[in-house]
């Protein structure tokens, strides 16, 4: 996993090309290559690079584009609306990040930062992604910087911009997927070679083919399709769901790794966690800022994760210039204080480096997956997603995501999580879920406010009727027992199906077996629970729901080759070949954790990278090569 940051100069930020001191960025360079930083994202801000003008005349209407008060020449970069100085301080910059062996991701139309628009003076009151004019002009833009570039050795990728989803509010999805497609064609008529990352956040899923309103506009799939990278930004203050208990317990120590994992099954395409970060002092310590990059490092890393990005490069605690001024979110992300010193917690990232760099292998092959968790209409999704992977992380199972429209992933156990409303998926997709429990798989489904039809003939069971509630309710499944919310109360006598747990003695959990498979329904949104709850998932003493779902795995899963009896613990293991294998360990906890460690039968520790088998330290990880022993 390649570690870095988005990076603003200490003095300036967002003026920074403005306000050009390249001794300083030179310096700021240098610290951050010693903390470990191998790869940073920059922003050649759009109002800068792209300074146009307009000139009017009679009754207001627009004559003209000028460039510094003058008409645009028929040659070089003012051609193309683009200010000479600042590609020669960008070139200036890519020599240092070079000359470093810094790697450079450019976000090439970055009208939108840190909660302020800068936009090119032209385009003011224009809409800036749907606007015929402003498009033509961002990517004879585009032309200008990547025709320039692309040949530099520093360069590692490029975006469409920073967060370009927040610079206009859009009404369809086919005005967001135009501004992409344009965008994309533009960077790839001039690099073919350079892989474009997506550079948005706060995607949703969507069918191919749905016209979605507003609020569905930027979708995983899309951007899927546009781009060769999907990125996920997960802050937890910005991202719902995410803050409501410590950022470095077990639910928020999980959120980049979750986010990235959903972004890249839906969109089946490679994912990296582009921004992350703690804002303020207030909202995060040194020591939890410490110990939350910490654990969210190992779990990206362990799930795959190709880039792990920190916001950001320094603090800009600025008394007089904006957005900072107004935004005090904004003023305390930095790895560097305001005098270009690293912050304590950066220690994170120069300790991880340094293991990564003593493993056996370059990049962990991927864990196998146990199960696939299919999202539907008319649900949160990403509530439903986040709680999945949280319960299937404690109960020892990676899983992978699918959207109910696109094709489904074979697998042998399937969660439909928090189905709700009327409209939950297409009778044939329904229908390819059914034929899969009746050829081999348990297909799980669980409700929120939702109705499936037909229902009774596959599950047997007598529906007597339904009853929309809010209550917290008692889930008794035997061996243990959990709380969750409800949303709605189905009565239903189990009929020729199996009751497996109840609340109040009346079941809500229902099993149909076939020859080779089974079909469970759970009428309770256990999902969207774990995901929502404030500290349910945090404490799985007092909330062993996980283990609902290791009794439902049962059977339909491959036998564990890793696993941990400490739901805190989350573990997962990387076949190397047939006998050997790389098993990691994480504690998700601020307390030391033992007794965690169990193999099966036949396969030992072949040797240890990192940490110790016998007591992981927070936030740590335990790495080593497991062997399978031969049979005499």
């Amino acid at each position: 996993m390649l570690i870095g940051c988005n990076y603003w100069a200490g003095h300036a930020a967002v003026d920074m090309w403005r306000e050009w001191r390249p001794e300083q960025i030179a310096r700021e360079l240098d610290t951050l290559k010693k903390l470990g930083i191998e790869r940073i994202r920059i922003f050649p801000n759009w109002r800068d690079f792209q300074p146009l003008e307009i000139s009017r005349t009679v009754m207001n209407w627009p004559r003209e584009l000028l460039l510094a008060g003058k008409r645009l020449p028929d040659s070089g970069a003012g051609k193309y609306g683009v200010d000479e100085t600042m590609l020669e301080r960008m070139e200036q910059l890519l020599d240092f990040a070079h000359a470093r062996n810094l790697t450079v991701d450019v976000a090439l139309i970055t009208g939108w930062m840190s909660g302020e628009l800068f936009a090119p003076p032209a385009f003011a009151g224009r809409d800036l992604l749907t606007d015929p004019l402003v498009l033509y002009w961002q990517t004879v833009l585009i032309h200008a910087v990547v025709g320039r570039f692309k040949a530099h050795p520093a360069i590692a990728a490029w975006s469409p911009g920073n967060e370009t989803n927040c610079m206009q509010k859009l009404h369809s999805r086919a005005e967001a997927a135009h501004w992409m497609r344009s965008i994309a064609d533009a960077i790839r008529t001039e690099d073919p070679v350079h892989p474009i990352t997506s550079g948005m956040h706060s995607l949703q899923p969507a069918s191919a083919g749905r016209i979605d309103q507003e609020g569905a506009a930027w979708t995983i799939q899309d951007n899927a399709e546009m781009f060769d990278l999907l990125t996920v930004h997960p802050y937890p203050l910005c991202t719902p769901h995410c803050d409501v208990s410590r950022p470095d317990e077990f639910r928020n120590l999980f959120h980049a790794a979750a986010e990235m994992t959903y972004y890249a099954t839906v969109g089946k395409r490679p994912c990296i966690v582009e921004e992350i970060g703690a804002f303020s002092q207030m909202f995060m310590g040194e020591e939890t800022k410490y110990s939350y990059l910490k654990g969210a490092l190992w779990n990206c890393w362990s799930h795959g994760c190709r880039e792990f990005l920190w916001w950001c490069a320094c603090s800009h605690t600025f008394a007089n210039r904006d957005p900072y001024t107004w935004c005090a979110l904004e003023r305390e992300l930095g790895l560097l204080d305001e005098n270009g010193t690293p912050e304590a917690f950066s220690a994170a990232i120069s300790e991880f480096v340094q293991v990564r760099d003593l493993l056996p292998c370059e990049q962990l092959p991927p864990a196998q997956s146990d199960a696939v968790c299919v999202l539907t209409e008319g649900q949160d999704a990403w509530a439903n997603a986040y709680g999945c992977f949280l319960l299937a992380e404690q109960a020892g199972l990676r899983i992978q995501f699918a959207w109910c429209g696109d094709s489904l992933p074979q697998s042998q156990l399937y969660f439909v999580p928090g189905i709700t409303g009327v409209n939950v998926m297409e009778q044939s997709d329904y229908e390819i879920l059914l034929k899969r429990a009746e050829t081999g798989a348990r297909v799980i489904f669980s409700c929120n406010d939702g109705f499936l039809a037909p229902s009774a003939r596959y599950w047997e069971f007598v529906p007597q009727f339904t009853e929309r509630c809010d209550d917290q309710v008692v889930v008794d499944a035997g061996e243990f027992k959990f709380e969750c919310a409800r949303k709605r109360r189905y009565r239903i006598d189990p009929g020729a199906s199996r009751a497996l747990a109840f609340v109040d003695g009346e079941p809500v959990l229902f099993e149909k077996q076939f020859a080779r498979g089974s079909l469970v329904l759970f009428t309770l949104p256990l999902e969207e629970y774990a995901a929502t709850a404030r500290n349910a998932i945090n404490q799985p003493e007092t909330f062993p729901a996980y283990l609902l779902y290791r009794k439902l795995a049962e059977g339909f899963i491959a036998p564990r080759i890793v696993d941990s009896p400490v739901p805190k613990c989350s573990c997962s293991c990387h076949r190397l070949d047939e006998r050997r294998a790389i098993a990691v360990y994480v504690n998700n906890s601020p307390e030391p954790c033992t007794g965690f460690l169990r193999l099966a039968d036949g396969w030992r520790i072949e040797s240890i990278h990192h940490g110790s088998p016998h007591r992981l330290v927070p936030h740590d990880a335990l790495i080593c090569t497991i062997v399978q022993q031969t049979q005499r």
